[in-house]
């Protein structure tokens, strides 16, 4: 046993328990793992972690039990050490709603990549890859719009419209096979939100804040650009059409559509059915 003079507000001296530290460095490792992972806009939650007593002085002697002198001062220990488990306790059930509720609702686009939560729709941009990430569709119904069909997710508020130019296989369905293209992904679910922290009902200054560079298009170009829309995120691309001569264009990678002044749902342009 190793017996320490404490600062603070406990003055008597103690028998040091070496498990004294383990308990801090576990609670840090839980605040460190649970922000690291957190949306942009959650107030990390190392900060919402007191910390210790400027009373308390950790040792690593040989295993032991906490033997203060005093009764007093074992009363202010044992208080400590629930106190920290209660942390403890605390972080954990914060980092597992972080980790479900908020990768899982995430929408991230650069001018290369589109995803929402795990599915990363520029990698696996059909049907059977919204199955797999997503899981099965509330409804699916085939449409005659180049042999596609419009799946529902009612629960996550995602829509996905497929197309195809090629050939559906003998006995397969638009709703059924899995390699169909996806032509376009409509998000309407309040839950989700941009890496930036955008979310549906946002008002329109609230995306200017967080999209300064956003352009506003007032006419509709089909599912991929509705009317009144914001192009959130852009890359170029090669000009298929009348593009007045020029070989690249600006295209929609991520789009917000407006409605009373409100966002009422962000559109993947996806066109994986080619042209």
């Amino acid at each position: 046993m190793t017996s320490l003079k404490c600062s603070g507000d406990v003055s008597s001296e103690y028998t040091i328990n070496p498990f004294g530290p383990l308990v801090v460095a576990i609670a840090a490792h839980v605040a460190t793992t649970a922000t690291r992972d957190a949306p942009a806009n959650t107030q990390p939650i190392r900060d919402l972690i007191p910390p210790p007593p400027l009373s308390v002085c950790w040792n690593s002697p040989e295993p032991g039990s906490l033997e203060p002198i005093d009764t007093a001062g074992e009363r202010r220990m044992v208080g400590v050490m629930k106190s920290a488990l209660v942390v403890i306790a605390v972080a954990l059930l914060m980092a597992t709603a972080v980790s479900a509720a908020g990768p899982a609702r995430l929408i991230q686009t650069s001018a290369k990549m589109q995803r929402l939560g795990a599915w990363r729709i520029d990698q696996s941009p059909t049907l059977g890859g919204a199955r797999r990430t997503l899981g099965e569709p509330s409804s699916c119904r085939r449409i005659r719009l180049e042999d596609g069909s419009i799946a529902r997710w009612n629960r996550l508020g995602v829509r996905v419209v497929t197309a195809t130019l090629g050939v559906i296989p003998s006995g397969a369905t638009s709703c059924s096979y899995d390699r169909m293209p996806v032509s376009v992904v409509t998000v309407t679910g309040r839950e989700w939100q941009t890496s930036l922290g955008l979310r549906v009902g946002d008002t329109v200054t609230r995306l200017h804040q967080l999209y300064p560079a956003a352009t506003f298009h007032p006419t509709s170009r089909g599912d991929s650009s509705p009317k009144d829309s914001y192009w959130l995120v852009t890359r170029r691309a090669a000009c298929l059409g009348q593009c007045g001569g020029a070989r690249y264009i600006t295209a929609p990678q991520l789009v917000a559509q407006i409605h009373a002044g409100r966002v009422k749902a962000f559109v993947f342009p996806v066109g994986a059915q080619g042209e």
